[in-house]
């Protein structure tokens, strides 16, 4: 009787499907005005173009200066159709390079910040200063309950800092800048909920006056990806600078999003080489093929009898 009990409640639901949660894969892009991005489209290489054309086989939200630009998830495009920065040519090699994942750009960028006041993980005593470490984490809960409420699952799979031209103004905050970025790092990586995230770090190089501690800020980023395996540097020492000698050129931004990217995933970025196997999310289907049905059941009645 309870084998034919059981046939029968199998039957009743021979047309279930398997439904699984898919897992979206966030790539943070964070920092300051670099990391805000103010290319054209118009004013790349003829090469470059097709990689400022809008993605939309890749999820992205953005926070820039205090103003949130879509309402929830939108597909990765330039702001206002005309204005970006790295998080183009990232989502194009991210998703090239794995075409199967659900990808999801999340920007959150402000200029002229440096990370000794507004990034500081510790914050910032100063009236009216903007505490963006606390405003990132945040806004990455909010993303992440907006995905969770679609039924998926949310990985905050890296991040992409582009950030450094403010401190190194002063000498006091370029000495403390290897520590501060360290603590940053594994602040966020808890706050993610994933302790080997993968941080690449662009060695932004700012050659205007005024700029005199390049080369410490350097040191200590090399330090930081000198002790950790999931931490890496981007250089940009080689990547043209507009009039102004501090900000990337149009095609800077793409060339450098490339680096990032191939960074990040060089470091198994989607945790390919340890992922466990999908889990079963439909009760009675043994065979695997999405659905319960009269082949599970011949399953079961094979494999009748006492356990060995």
């Amino acid at each position: 009787m309870r084998l034919l009990a059981w046939i029968t409640s199998i039957c009743m639901f021979s047309t279930a499907v398997v439904t699984q949660a898919e897992v979206v894969d966030v790539i943070i892009v964070a920092g300051q005005s670099n990391a805000v991005g103010a290319a054209h489209p118009d004013y790349v290489l003829e090469q470059s173009r097709p990689y400022c054309a809008p993605n939309e086989d890749v999820r992205y939200c953005f926070w820039v200066h205090e103003q949130v630009y879509t309402d929830g998830w939108t597909h990765l495009r330039p702001i206002g159709g005309y204005s970006f920065g790295v998080e183009m040519m990232m989502g194009y090699t991210f998703k090239e390079a794995a075409p199967n994942r659900n990808l999801a750009m999340m920007k959150y960028a402000y200029n002229g910040v440096s990370l000794a006041c507004e990034w500081n993980p510790n914050g910032c005593t100063q009236n009216g200063t903007l505490q963006l470490f606390e405003g990132l984490k945040q806004w990455m809960n909010t993303y992440r309950i907006m995905i969770e409420n679609e039924g998926d699952t949310c990985n905050f799979a890296g991040l992409a800092w582009i950030q450094g031209e403010s401190d190194m103004m002063a000498e006091w905050q370029a000495v403390m800048y290897k520590d501060l970025m360290t603590q940053f790092i594994d602040d966020i990586r808890v706050h993610a909920n994933n302790p080997d995230m993968p941080v690449v770090m662009a060695l932004v190089n700012p050659t205007a006056s005024g700029f005199n501690w390049v080369d410490l800020i350097h040191e200590g980023m090399h330090e930081i990806a000198a002790n950790d395996s999931k931490v890496a540097t981007a250089t940009c020492r080689d990547l043209p600078l507009r009039s102004d000698n501090i900000h990337f050129a149009a095609d800077s931004a793409i060339w450098l999003g490339g680096r990032l990217a191939d960074s990040l995933m060089a470091m198994d970025l989607f945790n390919t080489t340890s992922a466990p196997p999908p889990v079963p999310t439909c009760p009675g289907d043994f065979n695997g093929d999405g659905t319960v049905g009269a082949t599970d059941i011949l399953l079961v009645i094979n494999n009748w009898g006492i356990c060995p």
